[in-house]
């Protein structure tokens, strides 16, 4: 009975040891690709719309309340053109009274200028004295005076009776409509949004870790969908200093050219924009599933032996699909792709794919 339990033991102990040989040895089957050499373009991808490059808020220039609103979204409208008209009834009750003080103190100054006009007869035939035409002259004065003061107060009323009429400053479309009629606003409330469409542009929204890469006059490739995916060069005109929050990440507005001829697009429309940050020939690239971060560093790994061999790179240029390898200067070896996989060095391997580019 003893014999036999030691045998029993021996034979699950060779079991449990067969076992964990096999799985223990079981190899990971991958996929392996050559690296390429070609053309490396860099690209920083953004979305974008076209907008005006002259676009204004058209503000209340005093407060009152509105009364008439004489355009809507979408109209074209010429400079000059009356937009908006407030409430201007104590403008008008203040030039009213202006224009009847004003007749008042030219009156005076009628009245004054007879009044000396009499003492001087009087005074050169020898009736009165000098001092009483000295004092009707002084009289004449204090009215004059009166009068300019008047008469500039009903000036100043006119141009403030102006101000309750709002008008185009440039020609262009309307393309917000911030008021209504009945509405009570401040000076400076916004009325309406004026855009001249002679000078449009597309704002794009440029991830700030990229804005570093932005230059003026850089080569960005715009394609709209709206245009059955039609695509064309456009160039950087200006690039924003204020970093802005949209929605969870940080973004730098960008503003590009747009050509002439492409008057079809309309305000608002959504653009998707590529801007060529870089350019090399010649290097040597691989596909981002090759490549493998550990503790900060990049490495790639090759098959040597049936096993993992992690060998360290310093990555250049990206794209869109691939990365540049700039050291080892020569990777003449295929290279495993991860594709997520966790490999580590001399784990075994066994080739399932190899995958020509």
């Amino acid at each position: 009975m003893k014999k036999l339990l030691i045998v029993i033991v021996a034979v699950a102990l060779i079991t449990a040891l067969v076992v964990f040989k096999s799985k223990s040895g079981k190899e990971l089957e991958v996929k392996v690709i050559a690296p390429s050499k070609g053309v490396m373009t860099s690209l920083i991808s953004a979305t974008g719309k076209v907008v005006s490059g002259q676009e204004s808020e058209v503000a209340s220039p005093t407060a009152s309340k509105v009364t008439r609103v004489l355009v809507k979204e979408g109209q074209k409208v010429s400079q000059g053109t009356l937009l908006v008209v407030l409430d201007a009834r104590d403008a008008s009750n203040r030039i009213s009274g202006d224009k009847a003080m004003t007749g008042e103190a030219h009156a005076k100054v009628e009245q004054a200028e007879r009044a000396l006009q009499s003492v001087k007869k009087v005074y050169e035939v020898g009736g009165a004295a000098l001092s009483a035409v000295q004092d009707a002259e002084l009289q004449l004065k204090v009215a004059q005076a009166a009068e300019m003061k008047a008469s500039t107060e009903l000036r100043s009323s006119a141009l403030m009776l102006e101000r309750f009429r709002v008008v185009a400053p440039f020609s262009g479309i309307i393309v917000k409509k911030s008021v209504q009629v009945g509405d009570v606003v401040a000076t400076g409330t916004a009325l309406l949004t004026l855009a001249n469409m002679s000078t449009t542009e597309i704002e794009i929204s440029v991830d700030e870790s990229d804005a570093g890469s932005l230059q003026v006059g850089q080569e960005v490739e715009v394609s709209c969908e709206a245009l059955a995916n039609r695509s064309w060069k456009e160039k950087i005109l200006r690039i924003e200093r204020v970093v802005l929050k949209d929605g969870t990440a940080n973004t730098v507005k960008t503003r590009v050219s747009l050509s002439k001829n492409l008057a079809e697009l309309r305000l608002g429309q959504q653009l998707d924009a590529k801007i060529k940050i870089a350019e090399k020939s010649g290097v040597t690239k691989l596909p981002f599933d090759a490549l493998i971060l550990k503790e900060g560093k990049k490495f790639v790994a090759t098959v040597r032996s049936g096993k993992v061999h992690l060998e360290p790179v310093v990555t250049g240029l990206e794209d869109t699909n691939s990365v540049e390898i700039v050291s080892p200067a020569r990777l003449d070896e295929e290279v495993i792709l991860s594709e997520g996989k966790t490999l580590q060095e001399g784990q075994k391997v066994t080739l399932a794919t190899r995958i020509n580019k």
